[in-house]
């Protein structure tokens, strides 16, 4: 799928969303019509999964295998980055040491440019741990940078493990605010993570909890030792989330281990 193919995907699926929500609210759209456009609207959806990228994000530091997973490298506008419009995805077959991929979003000077549909929860600016996700055992986070068409840098941070984690104590994937997973009866079970972020990236580094790799190297050539060599300590920016629609960029603290009640008040 190239550019031009995406953003007229996206302008047709607005487009009938807008036409839905505007039959709905004026009550001049049949049942009929609402469930063909309905159907439109999946078809658009399916086919933008379909043609996104599957592009090398990461490497893992145990085996050498590099982390090739969707992504939407023009913009935060695209179904990929937003939560509400999330859908099937078949993706190529992971390491068997893949733990999680959380992730951060420096919009490097240029405005916020989301979709009109649902909120892309980014992340913040600049890289950042989980300090309980880097204490399980082998546990070793490697953080990459991408440059994405509309000038944003994207910072994908893989998770891997010799080890694999029990059912349930991960985290939420990168631009996701709930996490799920089947439990050891075999249901379905969802929570709302909120470990505390740690921006602090030297003393992970040192220790050897941290590896990463260059901006942009297409080879993935796996870097570890000294804070002192690593890109990404030190990075400046707000240390917050960032949540984007539209042209709107709200702010929010980092989690703090709060709980979340996504069906209170």
């Amino acid at each position: 799928m190239t550019k031009e193919e995406r953003d007229k995907l996206l302008a047709e699926y607005v487009r009938i969303n807008e036409e839905r929500v505007s039959g709905i609210r004026q009550k001049t759209l049949s049942s009929e019509a609402d469930s063909e456009l309905n159907r439109t609207a999946k078809k658009l959806s399916a086919a933008y999964f379909a043609g996104l990228p599957r592009i090398p994000l990461s490497k893992c530091p145990h085996t050498g295998q590099p982390l090739v997973k969707a992504f939407d490298p023009w913009g935060v506008d695209g179904f990929w980055w937003q939560e509400g419009e999330a859908g099937p995805c078949s993706e190529p077959t992971t390491p068997p040491t893949f733990a999680v991929l959380t992730g951060a979003l420096n919009l490097a000077g240029k405005p916020p440019l989301g979709g009109k549909t649902a909120d892309a929860h980014v992340g913040p600016p600049m890289p950042f741990v989980i300090p309980r996700i880097l204490d399980m055992p082998d546990m070793i986070a490697v953080i990459s940078c991408l440059s994405m068409a509309c000038g944003y840098k994207a910072y994908p941070i893989a998770y891997f493990t010799t080890t694999k984690p029990a059912p349930g104590t991960l985290t939420s994937t990168w631009r996701r605010t709930s996490y799920g997973w089947v439990d050891e009866t075999g249901d379905p079970a969802t929570s709302y993570p909120t470990d505390p972020w740690d921006f602090e990236l030297g003393s992970w580094i040192d220790r050897g909890k941290v590896q990463w790799i260059a901006p942009d190297d297409s080879t993935l050539q796996l870097q570890s030792g000294t804070a002192a060599k690593c890109p990404y300590v030190g990075m400046e920016g707000r240390r917050m989330r960032q949540i984007i629609r539209a042209d709107k960029l709200k702010l929010e603290p980092p989690p703090h281990g709060e709980e979340i009640n996504p069906f209170g008040d």
